[in-house]
């Protein structure tokens, strides 16, 4: 007969044997954990929505908390939910997740880690799921216990070990229980969801049942094991005794999940908890009297409380993904303490979200002493981990949830001498950088199901061990260690929110100064929340909120206690924006794409920069970042692989704000290493155009592929069509996209049926906002090359190209092949005009034929007049051919409007840049280098083409500090160009960057940099100039 609450229980009391495991599990060492899959288990009935919170209280986490410690715990460990416990003793912090157990030191340092299977000596063959850790207070001793399942062999177990000295990276002493038996036949039920709590004499564990064959709930097992000799370990067996129970509420619910109290203090009876996981309106209670071999379990009458429901789903900032909240069962062990029981479940809260329900209640009178419901308007709290500390304050870490915020860990406190039913602020320890999204399609990602909490030794700091998302398909956990009541006295602590006034979004990376001091005294994070603190004494303060692209705001205070403030500040016009439309992180794998980006400031005062990355496959924002104090002239250089809050295997497009002064960017785009590494550079845009043209597009053209990348640099949405028309005129096709503000959509001709292989085209885009649009030349298989161009927005009657170069070896030598596109409405003839670099030798005339609008002219320098179907040509000049050499070119047609592309291939190496439509008195380089990396890392040759100008100076600015490291001054023919190489130039040192400035002299000029690494594969590019004044 199953017991109920109502009639006298039938329990069954049995004595068994625990067989030892092993004597010395080792000392921990990093080692990979074990895959290790959950059970699918049923939650019970669900509960009617809570109509009764009249206790409810609504608590915003704003602040950020103070904490005594705060380190990073065990990572990712590939499971969902990240089931995880944490332990406090004298010198050490122990924290099991998953499969997974670390031990650390009390400042955070790292001992090791290792594999829970490892640890207990198990066989490889067993899963393993929700461990728990603690630190006997009572016997200095530390206990581990885990879960172990076999669902295809039938096989559970309940494995824990102690601890033989103080020092959990010692030898432990390890137990199996055969938890799998029903009426004395075994391999019939598994066991889940462990829990663990201990006293003065005895070690007390339950677990949830669940038949193999069924897959139901079948009923709970709990465990009571007399505290062994642990000084010494032996094959002795232990003596457990053991409860079989299955009880149901007085409405007809199963319990779910007994959790035996952790007591602190004196003991005379251990107790158990569990709520009604579907839902209801009571709490269950069992006692155990005696505490020994031969105790007794006693259920008590169930305590009515208000009702309360099942949590549902929880909704995330920046994601359509729920996160899941579980059920009403306690995650964690109730405490006891002072002849009360202290605990906390998540409950369905107001407009949908979870509630943290916490209770202390009276097993002895059956009473509730006082209980609330936490959350706020927009949110919510799930996965509560309670801890009452020796003052009987209590403190309880939970997740945050809502549609404004990312799932952090907060923090919330009440001191004893509060009143009944209330609570402090919430305080948040972790930093969220994103939502949670590994999941089943269609299903809320898994959170949870229990975060670690644990009461110091000293009986006062409370020591938390919670989860948040690393990214959108990764989480982390962090340890901290907190107070009840402040760890410092005295002060007042000035907390809320930074908004911007227009759109109301919250504001990261504010910065927050108490006067009379001048620097930050606090940064807001990514929810837009800070935290100062002040003397504890009544005055009046004057708080200054600044951040990149906002006016500055103060406000004075009045502060006698610690209070809130919200602050709201007013954006600024940029000066310049420019958008990036291709930026990625490890895409294609770890030694895939990576775009390093390079920002200057070419105007004659500081800028403050804002960097926006918005994801390509849904346009989300991912990050904001934000630079102060950029000096003119230099650069701002950004890692995207450096990036923690950018997730891998990804695209993103970048917006980049400057205030203060214009700028420029180049991008650089590389993957692979050695004879497999790929590089293209491109140039960011600030203007855009309603028209763009790409003289070059192909698909599966001689093993050339041109995807290309349109970024909407509007404030409305974009449609974009795009004209392909073949080089020989016969195909053509119209293939539209719609871009979001900010964002980026590519068309891969690869991917699309309108397109022919083995074709070349030239593609007109026209769209409804203005576009950026970056092309990516590359060929297919290791190793291959990569050739990067931006779409052409207007054409001219004279084109520069600073460089050309025919049938010369090296890196960043071979050959040049030239296309020109008509972009006018009327039919041209092109001419192009060589001179060799440096000025040597008469020019040299190419007549092209006939371009009709938007047709191109495709000239080769291998062949007489650049045409293919004609001869090859030899080393020297002849008639129709240019000698072997460098050169720069101009290309006209008096009255047209044309654009080009300078293609230059060698023996596996390419790089590509559009003809430079007009020059002009000043250009900027945003990066150069001189041996990054090393004698053959990256080196950055400059070519200068004058117009007219007879003289150019340049300035080169260190990165690293901004100062003026060289100039030099070049004396020029109008209509030459030279080469200058960073290498040759005085004042320059190996391996470091520089910012250039080259300033004109008597007339216009035009530049390309080229961009050589030495270490093998495709490590050539090259980057136009940008005009300044």
């Amino acid at each position: 007969m199953k017991s109920r609450f109502a009639y006298a229980a039938v329990l069954v009391l049995v004595a068994l044997c625990a067989a030892p495991i092993g004597a010395d599990a080792g000392k921990p060492v990093a080692v990979a954990a074990r895959a290790t899959p959950e059970l699918a288990l049923p939650l019970g009935a669900t509960g009617a929505p809570s109509t009764a919170l009249s206790l409810g209280v609504a608590r915003e986490a704003r602040a950020l908390a103070t904490t005594e410690a705060n380190f990073p715990g065990i990572p990712d460990t590939g499971f969902d939910p990240s089931d995880g416990a944490i332990a406090a003793g004298p010198a050490h912090i122990v924290q099991a997740v998953n499969t997974t157990i670390a031990f650390f030191n009390r400042d955070g340092t790292k001992l090791g880690q290792v594999a829970l299977g490892d640890f207990l000596r198990l066989p490889s063959s067993q899963n393993l799921t929700d461990p728990r850790v603690g630190y006997d207070q009572y016997t200095g001793h530390w206990v581990v216990a885990v879960a172990g399942v076999d669902e295809s062999a039938h096989t559970s177990h309940l494995y824990f070990a102690y601890s033989m000295g103080a020092d959990p990276t010692g030898q432990f002493c390890g137990y199996d229980v055969d938890d799998s038996v029903v009426g004395g036949v075994p391999n019939q039920v598994g066991g889940d969801f462990p829990t663990l709590a201990w006293d003065d004499v005895a070690l007390y564990l339950s677990v949830r049942r669940f038949s193999f064959t069924t897959g139901l709930a079948v009923d709970d097992k709990v465990y009571l094991v007399p505290n062994p000799p642990v000084q010494t370990c032996t094959t002795t067996m232990l003596s457990v005794a053991t409860w079989v129970i299955d009880p149901a509420f007085p409405d007809g619910a199963r319990a779910r999940i007994l959790q035996p109290a952790q007591p602190f203090g004196a003991v005379n009876d251990a107790y158990l908890v569990a709520s009604e996981a579907g839902g209801g309106s009571y709490i269950g209670l069992w006692r155990i009297n005696n505490r020994g071999i031969d105790a007794t379990m006693t259920p008590l009458a169930p305590v009515s409380v208000t009702p309360y429901a099942a949590p549902q789903p929880a909704s995330q900032r920046d994601s359509s993904v729920q996160l899941a909240a579980f059920d009403a069962r306690i995650p964690t062990s109730p405490i006891y303490r002072n002849g009360t029981l202290w605990f906390a479940f998540t409950v369905l809260g107001p407009a949908g979200l979870p509630a943290v329900r916490w209770y202390q209640l009276s097993p002895t009178a059956l009473t509730v002493t006082q209980w609330q419901s936490l959350y706020f308007s927009g949110g919510g709290y799930s996965y509560p981990a309670i801890m009452v500390d020796a003052s009987e304050n209590m403190v309880l870490a939970m997740t945050i949830n809502g549609s404004a915020y990312y799932p952090d860990v907060a923090i919330a406190s009440r001191l004893r001498t509060d009143p009944l039913g209330t609570i402090s602020q919430p305080t948040i320890y972790t930093h969220a950088i994103a939502p949670y999204e590994r999941t089943v399609p269609g299903t809320p990602a898994r959170w949870g199901d229990y975060f670690g909490i644990a009461l110091d030794p000293d009986g006062a700091r409370v020591w938390v061990a919670g989860t948040y998302p690393v990214s959108r398909v990764g989480w982390g956990t962090q340890i901290a260690a907190t107070r009840a009541s402040p760890a410092i006295q005295g002060v007042f602590a000035i907390s809320g929110t930074i908004s911007d006034s227009v759109t109301a979004a919250r504001l990261r990376g504010a910065c927050v100064v108490v006067a009379p001091a001048t620097t930050c005294a606090a940064t807001s994070d990514e929810l837009g929340r800070y935290r100062v603190e002040v003397p504890g004494v009544a005055q009046t303060v004057q708080l200054t909120f600044k951040r990149v692209g906002y006016q500055p705001a103060q406000a004075t205070i009045s502060v006698n206690a610690s209070m809130t403030y919200d602050a709201v500040l007013t954006p600024m016009t940029p000066t310049q924006t420019v958008y990036l439309p291709n930026i990625t992180k490890t895409f294609g794998g770890q030694t895939g794409y990576e775009t390093p980006f390079i920002v200057q400031d070419i105007g004659t005062a500081p800028t403050d920069l804002e960097l926006t990355f918005f994801r390509f496959s849904d346009g989300s924002l991912v990050s904001t970042k934000l630079v102060e104090g950029l000096k003119p002239g230099t650069s701002y250089a950004l890692q995207p692989n450096k990036q923690a809050d950018l997730t891998d295997n990804t695209q993103f497009s970048v917006v980049v704000k400057s205030y203060g002064a214009p700028i420029v960017s180049v991008v650089n785009q590389i993957s692979g290493v050695g004879a497999n590494f790929r590089s293209g550079s491109y140039v960011g845009a600030s203007s855009g155009g309603t028209t763009v043209f790409l003289p070059n597009i192909t698909r599966r053209f001689f093993g050339f592929n041109t995807p290309f990348i349109m970024q909407n640099l509007g404030s409305q949405p974009a449609t974009a069509s795009a004209s392909f028309v073949s080089f020989d005129g016969s195909k053509t096709a119209t293939i539209g996209r719609t871009i979001a503000p900010g964002r980026s959509q590519v068309i891969n001709p690869n991917s699309e049926a309108a397109l022919v292989d083995g074709t070349q085209y030239s593609v007109v885009i026209t769209s409804t906002q203005p576009l950026s649009v970056v092309v990516n030349l590359y060929t297919d298989g290791d190793p291959g090359v990569l050739l990067a161009m931006n779409g052409l927005t207007q054409g001219s009657a004279n084109l520069y190209a600073p460089y050309l170069v025919k049938n010369l070896p090296g890196v960043g030598k071979g050959i040049t092949t030239v296309v020109v596109q008509n972009v006018g409405a009327a039919s041209a003839t092109p001419q192009l005009t060589f001179t060799a670099l440096g000025g040597q030798g008469a020019p040299t005339t190419f007549t092209g034929p006939a371009v009709k609008p938007g047709g191109a002219w495709n000239f080769d320098s291998r062949y007489t007049d650049g045409d293919t179907h004609k001869a090859l040509c030899g080393a020297a000049r002849t008639a129709g051919c240019l000698a072997d050499g460098e050169y720069s070119f101009v290309a006209s047609a008096p009255g047209a409007q044309l654009a080009g592309v300078v293609n230059v291939t060698g023996a596996g190496t390419a790089a590509t840049y559009t003809t430079i439509p007009a020059a002009a008195s000043k250009l900027f380089f945003p990066n150069l280098t001189r041996t990054l990396g090393g004698a053959n890392g990256w080196t950055t040759p400059l070519v200068l083409q004058s117009v007219s100008a007879t003289s150019v100076g340049l300035s080169w600015y260190r990165f690293a500090d901004g100062t003026l490291a060289a100039t030099q001054n070049l004396n020029f023919a109008p209509g030459t160009a030279q080469l200058v190489d960073p290498r040759t130039v005085p004042g320059l040192v190996d391996d470091t960057q520089y910012a250039v400035v080259a300033t004109a002299a008597g007339g216009q000029i035009a530049g390309i940099v080229t961009e050589l690494n030495f270490l093998g594969g495709d490590a050539f590019m090259i980057y136009e100039g940008f005009a300044g004044q």
